[in-house]
Order: C-alpha cells, then sequence, then structure tokens
C-alpha cells in the first residue's frame, strides 16, 4: 500500500521450512503470487499432521501455480531422490513446474551463484496473469482458502449419503468432505465441472468481459445461467478495497448454485 508495487509480478520464495511454506502458500492462497519458487523444501513435510499446518492439502490447487523448484542431490533432510517422486505427481497433474537438482549439494544455498541466473530468468518469465482462462480450485471450508482469482466457493454439498465416500486420496490424506471446481472461459462463456460444490460466484471484470452481451454459464454440461449482468459499483469498490490490485478489477458479482 505504500509503494508503486506492479501487482503481476509479486513473487514466494523461501528456503528449507520456508520453501516448504511456499508449497503451502501455493496450495491455499493463490490470489496474490505470480509464481512459487521453493529451495530445498518439500511438499511431503505439508502431510504431516504434527507441523500445525491450516486446512486440508489439495493437489490439483498447485495446476495454476508455476512452480521452481531447487534441491540438492546430498541433502540430508530433502535429497533430490526424495523430491523426485512429488515432481513426477505433480506433473502428471499439469502442474507448471521447473525442477532444478544440484549435484553434490547438501541443504544451503552454495549452488546459489550458478542458479541465480535461471531462477531470475524463471521469475521475468511467469508474470502474474489476472483473469486466466481457466481455474481448477478444491477446498473443505468456504469460510476461508475458498477462492481462487475470479472463482470463490460459497457453500458444499452436505448430502449425508455422500459422507461415507471421503477415503485416503491421492498424496495427502483427506478426512473432510471438499468440493472442487474445474471451469474454463471463452469471453462471456463459463463451463464449470463441479464435484460437491453447492454454490459458487464468478467475480467478473470488464477487462475480461463484455458486460454488453449475455453470460453463459454451464456446470457439468448444463446450462445455469444465460443472460445480461449489470455491473455494480459497490462490487467494484469491495473488492477492490480487499484485494488492492489494479489489474483485477471486478464490475459484478454472478451467484451460481449448482443443480
Amino acid at each position: 500500500r505504500k509503494y508503486n508495487i506492479a501487482e503481476t509480478k509479486i513473487y514466494l520464495t523461501g528456503i528449507s521450512d520456508g520453501g516448504t511454506g511456499v508449497y503451502y502458500m501455493g496450495l491455499k492462497e493463490p490470489n496474490l503470487w505470480s509464481s512459487y519458487l521453493p529451495l530445498n523444501g518439500s511438499i511431503a513435510v505439508i502431510r504431516s499432521p504434527d507441523n500445525g499446518a491450516d486446512g486440508e492439502m489439495h493437489g490439483n490447487n498447485l495446476i495454476n501455480a508455476p512452480l521452481y523448484i531447487v534441491n540438492g542431490e546430498n541433502d540430508p533432510l530433502y535429497p533430490v531422490a526424495q523430491v523426485e517422486p512429488h515432481v513426477k505427481w505433480l506433473t502428471g497433474m499439469g502442474v507448471t513446474l521447473k525442477f532444478r537438482p544440484q549435484a553434490g549439494a547438501v541443504h544451503n544455498t552454495a549452488w546459489w551463484p550458478t542458479e541465480k541466473e535461471p531462477f531470475e530468468a524463471f521469475v521475468r518469465e511467469h508474470p502474474r496473469v489476472a483473469h486466466p482462462a481457466s481455474l481448477s480450485w478444491e477446498t473443505e471450508r468456504v469460510d476461508r482458502f475458498n477462492r481462487n482469482r475470479w472463482l470463490v466457493i460459497d457453500e458444499l454439498r452436505t448430502d449425508a449419503s455422500r459422507q461415507t465416500e471421503l477415503t485416503d486420496l491421492g498424496f495427502f490424506r483427506h478426512t473432510k468432505r471438499s468440493g472442487r471446481v474445474d471451469i474454463r472461459t471463452t469471453a462471456n462463456t463459463f463451463d464449470a465441472i463441479v464435484r460437491d460444490v453447492a454454490a459458487f460466484t464468478l467475480l467478473l471484470s470488464p477487462d475480461a468481459v463484455d458486460f454488453g452481451k449475455p453470460v453463459i454459464v454451464t456446470v457439468n454440461g448444463r446450462q445455469v445461467f444465460s443472460g445480461a449482468v449489470k455491473e455494480d459499483v459497490s462490487t467494484l469498490l469491495r473488492w477492490a478495497a480487499r484485494d488492492n490490485d489494479r489489474t483485477a478489477l471486478y464490475g459484478a458479482e454472478l451467484k451460481i448454485a449448482v443443480p
């Protein structure tokens, strides 16, 4: 708020536990950061219930989080051999990443003189996209950690018959019910694939949506909205005050109830 910071060029990096924290922020808070650069960390640390991390983790949330990962071959805590399976898992989900294993390196940053240039090149090449054409987000709560840019998950389904479907899924253990939205937009058309979400909100920006034309929303192949959306000054001011982001101004909210 004090300095004239370019909102699309704010990056997050950290070393060791700080690197692990970078993974956490990518999984839970995608709205501020342009890319994530974990150094000598490990996403596996977040799996432990002893670390006190707030909330459950959903790996697909990293799909919109470009990662620059550095680990040492002989690191006694998080060696390359331990991290490689995580990188393969992330790559298989479609996460944008660059993995930079350091031959012979231990748990320090002695490699920085040769890594500085590609690190900074990755930063330059990944400015934040204010209005990405596609988003994926999963959450087990709606009081926080429920927003990814212009998508906000408002309500999860609580059908009793679905509770028995909670199992140990994938890399992270899940003990709570979660909902997921995968959504893609082309101009004024939004196409969402939804699981266990009862309601979500689309934040519409005049930089991405033509308010002079109808907006069309489909959910799981079914059209749920088609019509004009009016710009609203109070919506603009509320989100501008919350985000302090001149590149992502929202002129309207479109609330969607999932059939």
